[in-house]
C-alpha cells in the first residue's frame, strides 16, 4: 500500500494531477477544521481558514517532494507552527 505522501506528491495513473491530489487534501484538511470550529461552536475568523489552507499547501508541497521538508517530524512542527499563532490572535 502506497503512503499518503506519495500520493500527494504523485500523479494517479491516468487521473488526477500531483497538483490536483494537494489542492484535493489540503481542502480536505482545512474543511476539518471548519466543520470542528462550527460544531464545537469556536469563533473564528475566515482569514484563520484561508491561512490554514495556504500554509498547509506550502508544507505538504515541499513535504511531497522532499525540497526542504524531508522528515514527518518537521512537517508536523511546521502544521502546529502555523496554528499556534492563529490561537495566540485569537483567530481559532
Amino acid at each position: 500500500m502506497k503512503s499518503p505522501l506519495i500520493n500527494k506528491g504523485q500523479p494517479e495513473a491516468g487521473g488526477a494531477s500531483a497538483n490536483e491530489i494537494l489542492l484535493y487534501h489540503c481542502l480536505t484538511y482545512t474543511a476539518t477544521f471548519v466543520v470542528a470550529a462550527r460544531v464545537l461552536g469556536i469563533a473564528s475568523n475566515p482569514l484563520a481558514f484561508l491561512a490554514i489552507f495556504l500554509a498547509h499547501m506550502v508544507v505538504d508541497y515541499h513535504k511531497a517532494r522532499k525540497l526542504y521538508v524531508k522528515t514527518i517530524w518537521l512537517d508536523q512542527i511546521l502544521h502546529l507552527l502555523t496554528l499556534l499563532p492563529l490561537i495566540a490572535i485569537g483567530w481559532l
